[in-house]
């Protein structure tokens, strides 16, 4: 039997503009994924609600532990360090055209969806984090983006 899971989370945002090479939100823990501790899983999936429709590039890093050792600070650049690389699993890219407002008409937020990533996490007591790095110049206010990683355990 596969088990699927979803979690959502609300990063943390300032009022600082971003420029390319900036953080968004600082470290993206996730935490604890339910029914899967103990089991290696895959992400499948993620999808993100922007409410102030910036449709930015940007990039989403996957982690089997938490990125420790650089400098992850939102609405500054990233500084990785030397033993993170190691925790990578996995680099998402999407572009501003990427983006949709919908409904067409009227849309209240932009979103986005990347599909089958098969990002597979080895048993790491089933946690997941993340990191989002900016390409390009935007602003944001708190609560503008949620973002949802769907998968599945293996």
């Amino acid at each position: 039997m596969i088990n699927g899971f979803s979690t959502t989370l609300t990063p943390t945002v300032g009022t600082a503009a971003y420029i390319a090479g900036d953080g968004i939100g600082g470290i993206l823990d996730f935490g604890a994924i339910n029914g899967l501790v103990g089991d290696s899983f895959a992400v499948d999936s993620i999808y993100i609600s922007d409410k102030s429709k910036t449709k930015p590039a940007i990039f989403i890093e996957f982690f089997k532990a938490t990125p420790v050792s650089g400098t992850y600070t939102d609405s500054s650049p990233l500084v990785y360090g030397s033993t993170d690389h190691a925790n990578s699993v996995g680099l998402v890219s999407i572009l501003s055209a990427d983006w949709l407002d919908l409904p067409r008409v009227s849309a209240t937020a932009s979103r986005v969806n990347v599909n089958d990533l098969n990002l597979v996490f080895a048993e790491t007591g089933a946690k997941l984090y993340a990191l989002i790095h900016s390409d390009s110049g935007f602003s944001l206010t708190a609560g503008d983006w949620t973002v949802t990683v769907a998968g599945r355990q293996l």
